[in-house]
Order: structure tokens, then C-alpha cells, then sequence
């Protein structure tokens, strides 16, 4: 384990420190709390919520924070773990190979920076540092900002890293809401306006009054919400490729958090007393993070994900005031329906310069290459949809 250590540059006045245990992160909460209210609040980086997720990860994980200061005050901070972690050489949806892999992961939204911040090149040297001291075989980002300054400083200060050739970038969407819903339920463009309404009318001619939709706020719920969502989970093909839902320890941990701190707003509808959609979310400071959606596939001419975001939209601004709808990443076709606004953002890994992270970082660049060359000829002919349905299915 690297001890905590801290490197002060005299002539920029900056102060790095390493915390590696949940102790010493722990004395980081003021300022950290501090920081990130200055900045875009993500729920992944809230520190009871990081260390939540090291405690109950699958496999047994570390924590590191990387904390710059100047005169006492926290400036900069790099929320990370270690943990061993499948690298996944996919061509398609094909998963050929895994192997697994020790991995330092700066979590989604753990890049929090003071606007003042200019110390790039001290915070990648100390990231370089930890996978020196720790043999670590790979630095993985999840959805940073494509123009962050730090992806720059970590290639720049170590330029035999192996870097992504073929980095992910994904879009960020958002919606943006007016002050009530029925503003913005005028708003939406008729075409959706119209099929909400056909969809609301067959669900309602097929199943009467034998529907509802249950609302998930609270601890004391939390048992229900997570055995039907577990329910509709288990049927989707997202299940199969390992993205879905899963109701495992840490799930269960994370959740219970989030209704602890008030956080948990989540919606099921149930149809004739089966589960068959799902939407669950994190409201913080009007803001709902969305946590993830699925549907049962047979009920799929209903809509059922598609009404029931559209009722959980009207409780969660009538009842809950939200201003701000995320989806994260990802471009979905109902995400570019409802939203307003998005970002980019990438995912990318940073390989050692070890013989072994040369070779991983080389077979990682070769598989994506032929995946991204696969994809854009089936593109080219027409034959790309057709293609991922299969690859769901194998």
C-alpha cells in the first residue's frame, strides 16, 4: 500500500498529498465537501458515496486521492481506487477476450478543480507515481471531459505510455426544465405528444386499471424496489452482456446510501402485479441522475420504459421540484427525443510502460481497431443494426 506521502513545489507554493486509506481520506471531507460544491456535482464523487463503493466493490479495492493545495486550501482533487479489473477486448459485442488486469480508475466525475487550478502537470506526475509504486498496469478514465488538461499532462510528463488509440467518446445528455411540467409537456414536440398518448391508450385498453406506477423514496422501501427491479433485469439482453441492473452487495449498499441522504427517487410500473419497467434515480439539488431503465422485452409494443419515464417526470417536478434531468452518457434514440443539451465526454486507458503494459496496451489497440473497422463497414453497407441485434443474442 503507498503510505501518504506529499511533494510541495516551492516555486508554485503547491502541495501534493496521496491519501490511500478510508482514515486518511476521511480528513479530507471538509474541503472536499467544500470543492465539489464549487463545482458540477456528480453523485459518484460525493465522498460517502466513493467510499461506499471501495468498501463493497466485487473485488477487494483500495482508495486514492490525489489532493493538490495552496496555502492550506484545497485546490484540485483526483478521486480514484485500485482494484484488479477485466480487461475486456471486445470486437462488437463479442467479448473474446478478458484479462484481468490491476487497474488505478479515476471515477466518473472525480476530476473536482478549483477554476483557478493550473497545477496539471504535478497531478499526472503523482498518478504516474502511484502506478510505479503500485505496478499498476493501467490508468482508466471514465467520461472525462475530452479537453481536460489533465489527459494532456499524463501523456506529456510520460511520453512511453501506451495511450488509446481509439478512445470512447460518448454524449452527455441532459434535459433542462421549465418551472412546471405542464410547460414542458407543451413543449415536446407533438410527434412524441401523440404517441405517448397512443401508447397510454393501449396499455389502458389492454390492462384497464390493473396498472400502477410505484414511487421509491425511502429505506424502509428499499427491500421492494430492489427484488422488482432485479425482476425485470434478469429479461433484458443488457443483462446478457453485463450492463444491467444486478441486485448484488454494492448495489445494495449505494442504494441504501442514497435513500439515507434523501437522494433515492425511483419509479416501477407494474402491470396485473408484474414488474415490467423500471427508471432509478438520484435527486440531488433538483437534479434527478438517472441510475438506470430496462424493460420487460415482451411488453415492448407498450412503450413501457417511455411511459413510465413521462409519469416519473411529472411526480418528480411536482412532487420533488427537479430542474434538471440526467441521463449520462450514452445516445440513445429517446435521449435525443427528450433532451435538450449534451456534452462529450471520453473514456480512455493509460498503459505502463512495463513490458506487460506494452503488450496489454497493444492487444487493447488492436481489438478496438478492428472493432471500429467492423463497425463503420457494416455503416457503409447497411447492415449495422441488423449486425448488433445478433451480437445481443450470441
Amino acid at each position: 500500500m503507498v503510505q501518504m506521502s506529499s511533494i510541495e513545489n516551492r516555486k508554485s507554493g503547491l502541495e501534493i498529498r496521496v491519501f490511500t486509506s478510508q482514515s486518511e481520506v476521511e480528513t479530507l471531507r471538509p474541503q472536499w465537501q467544500a470543492l465539489q460544491a464549487s463545482t458540477r456535482f456528480d453523485p459518484n464523487a460525493h465522498i460517502d458515496h466513493f467510499l461506499t463503493v471501495v468498501q463493497h466493490f466485487p473485488r477487494s479495492a483500495k482508495p486514492v486521492c490525489i489532493a493538490a493545495s495552496r496555502n492550506g486550501i484545497l485546490e484540485a482533487l483526483i478521486v480514484a481506487r485500485i482494484a484488479a479489473k477485466s480487461l475486456e477486448c471486445r470486437i462488437g459485442y463479442l467479448r473474446p477476450l478478458r484479462i484481468d488486469v490491476t487497474t488505478l480508475s479515476v471515477i466518473t466525475g472525480g476530476v473536482l478543480v478549483a477554476s483557478t487550478f493550473s497545477g496539471w502537470k504535478e497531478l499526472a506526475e503523482s498518478l504516474h507515481a502511484i502506478t510505479r509504486a503500485q505496478r499498476i498496469d493501467r490508468i482508466a478514465l471514465d467520461t472525462i471531459d475530452p479537453n481536460s488538461p489533465l489527459l494532456v499532462a499524463l501523456q506529456r510528463c510520460n511520453p512511453k505510455t501506451i495511450r488509446d488509440k481509439y478512445p470512447r467518446i460518448q454524449k452527455h445528455w441532459v434535459i433542462d426544465l421549465p418551472d412546471s411540467f405542464d410547460q414542458w409537456e407543451k413543449e415536446l414536440p407533438k410527434r412524441l405528444r401523440k404517441e405517448i398518448l397512443r401508447r397510454e391508450k393501449n396499455l389502458q385498453t389492454q390492462f384497464g386499471s390493473h396498472h400502477e406506477i410505484k414511487v421509491f423514496t425511502s429505506v424502509d422501501q428499499l427491500t421492494e424496489l430492489l427484488d422488482l427491479t432485479e425482476r425485470i433485469a434478469a429479461t433484458t439482453y443488457q443483462r446478457g452482456l453485463g450492463v444491467s441492473f444486478v441486485k448484488d452487495d454494492l448495489t445494495l449498499h449505494r442504494f441504501r446510501l442514497a435513500a439515507q441522504l434523501g437522494w433515492l427517487t425511483s419509479f416501477v410500473l407494474v402491470v396485473d402485479g408484474k414488474p415490467i419497467a423500471y427508471q432509478l434515480g438520484f435527486t440531488i439539488k433538483q437534479t434527478l441522475f438517472v441510475q438506470g431503465k430496462g424493460y420487460v422485452p415482451e411488453y415492448r409494443k407498450f412503450a413501457p420504459g417511455t411511459l413510465l419515464f413521462y409519469h416519473a417526470m411529472r411526480t418528480a417536478m411536482n412532487e420533488f421540484s427537479i430542474r434538471r434531468w440526467d441521463f449520462g452518457i450514452g445516445d440513445a434514440a429517446y435521449k435525443q427525443d427528450f433532451g435538450t443539451s449534451f456534452e462529450h465526454e471520453v473514456s480512455l486507458n493509460f498503459f505502463s510502460p512495463t513490458l506487460r503494459g506494452v503488450a496489454l496496451g497493444t492487444l487493447w489497440n488492436a481489438t478496438r481497431g478492428i472493432s471500429r473497422m467492423l463497425e463503420k463497414t457494416l455503416a457503409t453497407t447497411g447492415f449495422l443494426d441488423s449486425a448488433k441485434r445478433t451480437w445481443r443474442r450470441t
